[in-house]
């Protein structure tokens, strides 16, 4: 049970992290662009800086 909740925390801090950043993106468009939906220009912002940002500094800090 301990394990399920550290995996969702997880989860959960790297969404908040792909989410958060200068340009003004909302929950729906980070998780859009985090899928390849939506304008080019907000996918390329979460799958080219937030997520490999989030990722990284999960693998480091985690």
């Amino acid at each position: 049970m301990r394990w399920i909740a550290l995996g969702l925390l997880a989860v959960a801090s790297i969404l908040v992290g792909v989410a958060l950043g200068p340009a003004d993106l909302g929950w729906a468009e980070s998780i859009g662009g985090l899928l390849g939906r939506g304008d080019e220009t907000v996918v390329a912002i979460v799958r080219q800086l937030r997520a490999p940002r989030g990722l990284l500094a999960f693998l480091v800090g985690g």
